[in-house]
């Protein structure tokens, strides 16, 4: 079955009645040096002889978090002048150049340090440039971690009541719910994205390597709002569809 990307106001009014409150997205790849890692709570692992990279999905519209482990005994680089995030074949930059000045007050009933007189009632003004980092050491043995990118900014896919629906176990409930599915091949899925990264283990980069990891959507679940998650005893939101290889959308 084709998708197709509504705006909300038009998902609105041909889906209005809809008992489904939100769509979860379950994420699948067709690279084959990417497996997923159960253990890990289902994220991806792309893995070579020098680096491992972590992926979790799991936030409203999906956000492309991951996480770079250097495997090896020597210092990596990576340049993000040469990395982008590419969704549906429209590149987004991880660095753009820009300087940012930030503007920060700090209020407070005493101004430190302790030897200096102190100010009560009083606040520090400054202002604070910030310089976005091109090239980003990473240690040997050790991770570095961003998340620049929503998945799916606006919009969300659009399914039909002719669509299956199936009885799922309900998540310690101890009974089934209902939810509408519909899996998606590859050549239909209306998102794929990739993850390309440019790497070396010198800083001058005269040598060079490369990740492209590609993912697509391969699966869209529709779940009640009663189905979707409660406040557990601590009173924390507990998401019974919660894992790295999967995001959700809010139905307007």
């Amino acid at each position: 079955m084709k998708f197709s990307i509504f705006i909300a106001l038009l998902v609105f009014l041909t889906f209005g009645c809809s008992t489904y409150t939100y769509q979860v997205m379950e994420v699948a790849t067709k690279n084959k040096d990417i497996r997923i890692r159960p253990e890990y709570n289902y994220s991806y692992v792309y893995q070579n002889d020098s680096i491992a990279i972590i992926y979790s999905f799991w936030e409203e519209k999906g956000v492309l978090a991951f996480s770079i482990y250097n495997k090896i005994d020597k210092p990596i680089y990576v340049d993000w002048k040469k990395c982008s995030f590419v969704s549906n074949d429209t590149k987004l930059n991880y660095w753009d150049g820009k300087t940012t000045v930030v503007g920060v007050t700090i209020f407070s009933s005493r101004v430190q340090p302790s030897n200096l007189p102190a100010v009560f009632g009083g606040s520090i003004s400054s202002q604070v440039v910030s310089h976005e980092e091109r090239i980003t050491f990473i240690p040997p043995k050790s991770y570095y971690s961003r998340s620049d990118f929503l998945i799916l900014p606006e919009g969300f896919y659009a399914t039909s009541k002719a669509d299956e629906e199936v009885l799922l176990p309900a998540s310690g409930e101890g009974k089934e719910i209902k939810v509408r599915t519909v899996k998606v091949p590859y050549a239909n899925s209306p998102i794929k994205f990739r993850n390309y990264l440019t790497w070396s283990t010198k800083e001058s980069f005269e040598t060079e390597h490369y990740v492209d990891n590609e993912f697509y959507v391969s699966k869209v679940t529709e779940v009640k709002k009663k189905d979707f998650g409660r406040l557990n005893e601590n009173g924390n939101y507990q998401y019974f569809f919660k894992r790295n290889d999967r995001y959700y959308i809010l139905i307007p």
